[in-house]
């Protein structure tokens, strides 16, 4: 579970930093 929260928030980072 942990592993999809950190994937779930490097996506968002990415999304966000373009």
């Amino acid at each position: 579970m942990m592993s999809l929260f950190v994937i779930l928030v490097i996506t968002v980072s990415s999304m966000m930093r373009e």
